[in-house]
């Protein structure tokens, strides 16, 4: 004889591996509830992405290749006879790039102009940057380098190194 479900379910938690998967990994939403006979899965108030597939008991939602297409708000709903209750939002964020990286600035200028060279990439994370003249290290870590007069010691060849701090990968850009 099946027994009919009379508690209410607990209000659902979703919880994962890892705060912010890479892109193209492996990677699973799992919906922590008890007495629930049905859950259900949303991205953003709509169905979940045709990329992801579910468990036989629809607690777990796995990626085999998350993509950032599959970037966030996720939700599971738990029911059973006698009550419905929805979990709080959990924001996936999917790791990636640095991609389409481009350095933008004057190649030449003359003496005592400034000139300010922009490193820009596709990513992520926000990543690190490192400005490097003729390969040594310039000490300078944001996305823009200045310089305010241009002497004759400046130039050179500006290579801007763009990494993702999770990722790890780096785009070397040479100006």
């Amino acid at each position: 004889m099946m027994s009919l479900q009379t508690e209410p379910v607990t209000k659902p938690r979703i919880t994962a591996p890892t705060a912010q998967p890479k892109e193209n990994e492996s990677f699973a939403l799992t919906c922590n509830t008890v007495h629930a006979t049905t859950i259900r899965w949303t991205r953003n108030g709509a169905s979940v992405p045709s990329g992801a597939k579910l468990s036989g008991d629809n607690k777990t939602l796995t990626f085999s290749n998350v993509k950032r297409g599959d970037a966030g708000e996720y939700r599971c709903e738990a029911r059973n006879l006698v009550s419905t209750n929805m979990s709080d939002p959990y924001t996936l964020t999917v790791a990636y790039g640095p991609d389409k990286a481009q350095i933008e600035g004057a190649a030449f200028v003359r003496p005592g102009s400034s000139i300010t060279l922009t490193c820009s990439a596709d990513s992520v994370p926000t990543p690190e940057y490192q400005w490097k003249r003729n390969s040594t290290d310039i000490q300078e870590k944001t996305s823009k380098y200045t310089i305010s007069k241009a002497a004759p010691e400046d130039e050179g060849l500006y290579t801007c190194v763009v990494k993702n701090p999770v990722t790890l990968r780096t785009f070397l850009l040479t100006l």
